[in-house]
């Protein structure tokens, strides 16, 4: 969940306090989100695989490049090598995974390789994975089904026309926008009914015209697929992904506290082992140990950039794309909009990016996943970073 500075975000939050209903009492008494809220939160449980996958290890960590050949970031570093910088950058956990082994491993500031923290919106990707897999199996038609299928209310009013492909690219039209309005995101984080809360949200404008960064459109992803599948959110994940994928952790999800609606924008607990699963799913098109467990179609998008309808280049279904521009320049577009320049177009790499700097980053084309995890992203621009890391290393 990426939102603006700390500072602002407190400020704002002091408005919230004339909000109805106490949440801006909560989210004062809360603060800014923390990678251990789940302390703070009501959970359903994730439960270890009982069979779980474990990468190769290579006996000892590889070199990583000097950090600052490509670590792109607002402040310097003072540390004198890598392992000092994790410190320093309030890093918890690193990993860097070629051909199914860890090459390097580590872990710092009181972490190790069984804690698991929050990791905000990365849960995005594993709840667009999730509407993947109940469309694959017909339990949600198309992405072109109407959301107000499985909410009613939408049906109503101008939300008619919201799709389920509205809610993956982050193109619903809804008046919420993650960036612009941290006081309302910040009351839905902390919200009890979060069903009630999600109900009044109003549109700003037409489906499939505007790509506007939302933790409500992932909220109601959640909600349709529970609805579709006729189970929990939680207990979805578990039986398509948690149990299949052997994840070795157990791990929690956020639900809010009168209406248990799980935060599946941003409520998901893990492990950095349990995460690289994730991305080793998308970095094998779908395959995990002779299972086909999402459409290659569907783990391809990943690396897509999809501009129709309304869509930013550099965002699809859970994932971002925007990580190569060190190596070519931005120009603009006849919106004035920058995109990327021709020759990067065809690039397929992708991350999964949390508020703390929580990111899964997986790069096809040199067969590798990075897995950074912390307190802080520490005013790194980590997904550009790890791309120029794995070039680093692929081309020593």
């Amino acid at each position: 969940m990426k939102i603006v500075s700390k500072f602002l975000f407190h400020f704002t939050l002091l408005i919230v306090l004339n909000s109805c209903n106490g949440t801006g009492a909560r989210v004062i008494f809360k603060n800014a989100p923390n990678v251990t809220d789940y302390r703070i939160f009501e959970n359903d449980s994730l439960v270890a695989s009982p069979k779980p996958y474990h990468f190769s290890k290579q006996k000892s960590n590889i070199d990583i490049p000097d950090y600052n050949q490509w670590i792109l970031a607002k402040n310097d570093f003072k540390a004198e090598n890598f392992e000092d910088f994790l410190d320093e950058t309030k890093t918890t956990a690193f990993l860097v995974i070629k051909d199914d082994t860890i090459v390097y491993e580590s872990y710092h500031n009181g972490y190790d390789a069984d804690s698991f923290l929050q990791v905000f919106s990365v849960t995005k990707a594993f709840t667009a994975t999730l509407a993947g897999i109940a469309i694959e199996e017909g339990k949600i038609k198309s992405i072109e089904q109407p959301v107000s299928d499985f909410i009613p209310e939408f049906a109503e009013d101008e939300r008619k026309d919201i799709r389920i492909k509205d809610l993956l690219q982050m193109t619903s039209g809804l008046k919420f926008t993650d960036h612009e309005q941290v006081l309302r995101l910040g009351r839905m984080y902390y919200n009890k009914e979060a069903l009630h809360f999600m109900q009044k949200t109003k549109m700003k404008y037409e489906p499939s015209t505007h790509f506007a960064y939302s933790s409500m459109t992932s909220l109601i992803l959640g909600i349709c697929i529970e609805r579709a599948c006729g189970q929990s959110y939680t207990s979805y994940l578990q039986e398509k992904l948690w149990t299949p994928l052997g994840m070795q952790n157990d791990g929690l999800v956020n639900v809010s506290k009168r209406d248990r609606v799980a935060h599946a924008f941003g409520g998901l607990s893990t492990n950095a082992l349990d995460l690289a699963k994730f991305g080793r799913l998308y970095l094998n098109k779908g395959h995990w140990e002779g299972q086909q467990i999402i459409s290659e179609e569907w783990a391809n998008a990943a690396g897509k950039r999809d501009t129709t309808e309304g869509s930013f280049w550099g965002y699809n279904r859970g994932f971002w794309l925007h990580t190569y521009d060190y190596r070519g320049e931005y120009y603009k577009d006849e919106h004035d909009s920058p995109v990327p320049a021709p020759e990067v177009m065809d690039m397929t790499d992708f991350t999964a990016i949390g508020y703390r700097g929580e990111i899964v980053y997986v790069n096809p084309d040199y067969n590798m996943i990075v897995v950074r995890l912390g307190t802080s992203e520490s005013d790194i621009v980590w997904n550009k970073s790890l791309l120029k890391l794995v070039t680093l290393m692929n081309n020593h």
